[in-house]
């Protein structure tokens, strides 16, 4: 689930994408640029 104690500029890892030749499913990495508690804005 989501880390809600991340703060800006730090990175979480949510949900997975094919991103390889081989389709090997790899968690997809996000920046955090705001954390208000209950949501998360994200790039």
């Amino acid at each position: 689930m989501f880390d809600f104690d991340a703060k800006p500029g730090e990175i979480i890892y949510f949900g997975t994408y094919p991103q390889s030749e081989d389709d090997i499913e790899l968690p997809i990495k996000w920046r955090v640029l705001k954390n208000l508690g209950n949501e998360m804005f994200t790039q």
